[in-house]
């Protein structure tokens, strides 16, 4: 559990971070999203289990339950000047309150100008005061979650064979990336 306090919102210069509201209306913006690209959102783990805008009404009302209990943190990143919804960013895993881990995700229209990294580093923002690590796992193939973590200073800690479970069943090596507060002088 989380010891500090994830807030409502997290501005920056070109994003906002808003904790998702429980609404049908989202739902089917996260799904229309993600259901545009399937194959550029491959590496995430419940794209095989999102069918229908149903699918992503479960996801939020999880995320409101475990929001609720300070186990996860899960945002949508909405760009600032035209409220276009744009993709997601979450923090969860914590342990003993040294470190959580990341994930995230971009719609394919808004992927390669800048807007995870501007994410990303709202939400280091928001944890760095309470944990002293954040760890970023992913597939060792997926490009652009690594050019994520390389371009925001992630240390490659290494890589953890058969690390990760598809839906289909089959094991997939991921890389484990860290940050610790101390990094960010």
């Amino acid at each position: 559990m989380f010891q500090g306090t994830f807030p409502e919102e997290i501005t920056g210069t070109r994003l906002i971070l808003k904790k998702l509201p429980v609404t049908f209306d989202m739902a089917r913006q996260i799904f229309t999203l993600a259901d545009a690209d399937r194959d550029g959102l491959r590496f995430l783990p419940w794209i095989p289990y999102t069918h229908r805008p149903e699918d992503s009404y479960t996801f939020l009302y999880e995320s409101d339950k475990n929001w609720r209990a300070k186990t996860d943190a899960e945002y949508g990143i909405w760009h600032k000047e035209t409220n276009t919804f744009m993709g997601c960013i979450g923090a969860m895993d914590f342990h003993d309150n040294d470190e959580a881990m990341i994930g995230f995700w971009l719609g394919k229209d808004f992927r390669g100008h800048g807007y995870m990294c501007e994410a990303v580093a709202l939400m280091e923002n928001m944890l760095f005061p309470t944990v002293n690590r954040i760890i970023i796992r992913n597939d060792t193939v997926n490009e652009a979650s690594i050019h994520v973590a390389e371009k925001m200073g992630y240390h490659r800690d290494g890589i953890m064979r058969a690390g990760l479970k598809y839906a289909d069943g089959h094991y997939a090596d991921c890389n484990i990336f860290s940050k610790l507060r101390s990094d960010r002088s």
